[in-house]
């Protein structure tokens, strides 16, 4: 299928694998949450412009914890607007 996959996690200490993350050498990044969570180099990368334009859908592996995300984004957007 010549699709490029990798897995991104806190336990890999692989550079080369990161910066190839970072310029979008990869169709599918599978993150764990808590990486998404605990790192902001990755947070910034899903916001930066390579990711902006290729990113076609974000896939969380662990569907109980979307609800309390969920209520945590609207949160911030009701403190934002109504504070």
């Amino acid at each position: 299928m010549g699709i490029k996959a990798c897995y991104v996690s806190g336990e890999q200490d692989d550079e080369r694998m990161r910066k190839d993350v970072i310029k979008g050498a990869y169709q599918i990044v599978y993150f764990t949450p808590e990486m998404i969570l605990a790192s902001r180099r990755w947070r910034e990368m899903l916001i930066g412009e390579v990711y902006s334009h290729q990113l076609r859908a974000f896939i969380v592996d662990e569907a109980h914890t979307v609800k309390k995300w969920y209520v945590t984004i609207l949160f911030h957007i009701f403190c934002k607007k109504y504070n």
